[in-house]
Parts: structure tokens; sequence; C-alpha cells
């Protein structure tokens, strides 16, 4: 069990993950969040109308696994439903950050797919990305369209809508939402260009047997 320093230490760590994800520009406004696990069944989690770029320690408040509140002034964040559905289904998941990053909106607007067979560093990083179909932001439904997914994948395109990100800290979570954004950045410049060239079916193989070796069985593909 966490420790008061020990929570103290990780409502910082999500200030500083919430700003440098507002100072990237994946978030606008209030949109977006971030939260992490404190115990089999408390979470933190960023309050509801909170500018993440600004997010300070009392701006996160404690929920349970039912999503009331049970330490904190503030209203939870109300995509807490995506995050409860992720924790549910990883217990190796300790914390997980949600966003808007703009080109990886853009694609699923223009009916884009993020492919799993042009950037290596995509396919080592997570395997592939998958799209979760459209629902209403900040109600159940986005756990429900998510739930299946979160249970084999760590980064999840949300169709129209943002991207989910989890990992093992609050800073890997991050990470793989940054290397989801570029990748797609990269993909809209490509595509403008020319054809997107593919990989080779005995490289792909190469890469995931590379992704299994740097990251062992961690769920993050098929």
């Amino acid at each position: 069990m966490l420790t008061a320093q020990d929570e103290n230490a990780l409502r910082a760590e999500l200030c500083n993950i919430a700003h440098r994800t507002h100072a990237a520009g994946f978030v606008g406004g209030s949109d977006g969040n971030v939260s992490a696990r404190l115990t089999d069944n408390r979470f933190l989690i960023s309050a509801s109308a909170t500018c993440l770029g600004t997010l300070a320690p009392d701006d996160l408040v404690v929920i349970d696994t039912d999503g009331a509140v049970v330490h904190g002034v503030r209203r939870a964040s109300s995509e807490r439903w995506m995050h409860l559905a992720a924790y549910a289904r990883r217990p190796d998941v300790s914390a997980i950050v949600h966003a808007h990053p703009p080109h990886v909106v853009a694609m699923t607007i223009a009916d884009l797919r993020m492919p799993d067979d042009v950037l290596p560093e995509i396919i080592i990083a997570f395997g592939r990305a998958p799209l979760a179909p459209y629902a209403t932001p900040g109600t159940r439904a986005g756990a429900d369209v998510v739930s299946e997914l979160v249970g084999r994948h760590d980064a999840i395109v949300l169709d129209r809508h943002g991207a989910l990100t989890l990992g093992n800290s609050i800073h890997a979570a991050l990470m793989k939402l940054e290397q989801l954004e570029h990748a797609a950045r990269t993909i809209t410049i490509a595509s403008q260009l020319g054809e997107l060239r593919r990989l080779p079916a005995d490289e792909i193989q190469r890469l995931h047997e590379l992704r299994a070796a740097y990251h062992g069985s961690a769920p993050t593909t098929g």
C-alpha cells in the first residue's frame, strides 16, 4: 500500500506528465485526462473540467472501481469509465493518458487507419494501434468500445476523439502517446507525398520477434 509520501510523489508525477501532454499540443483547453493506480480498487485521476497544462496535485481525486470519488472535493473526469475499464482488464497497467493528439484524430476523420506495416518503430513499440468505434465522449459508452481492445493493446485510437495509452508508469504511457502522434504525423505527410510503401512480411515478422524480446509477453498485438 502506498504511503502518503508515495501518493504525494505520484501526484507530482501525474502533474508533470499532464503539463508535458499539454505543452506538446496533444490537448487543448480542458481536454484529456491522466490517471494512476493506487491500489487494486483505488485510482488517482484528474478532475473534470481541468486544464492539463495547469494541473495541480489538488486537481487529482481518488476514485473507486465504481467511479465514485472517495477522496477530493472535485468531480472526477467524465472519461473515468475508460480508465477503469483498462485497469480492470490489465492488472499490469499502472497509469493511463487520454489525449486528443491532432494527427491521430485527423486520420480518423479522414477515415484512415493507422497502418501496422509501415513504420518499424510502431511495431516494436506496441505492435499496432487499433481503432475503437466512435462513442459519445464522457459517457460509459467510451468504456464499452475499448473494453476488449485494452486487454490486448497498449495504444488505442478513438474514432473522432483521440487516443488512450497505457503503461507500467505514467512516463511510459506518455511515451506511447508521443510515439503514436509522431507516427500519425509521419503517415499523414507521407500520404500527401505519394503511396505508402509497406514493409515485407518477413521483416514484419522479424520486428514482432524483436518486440517480444524487448517487451516480453505484454499484450499489445493481435
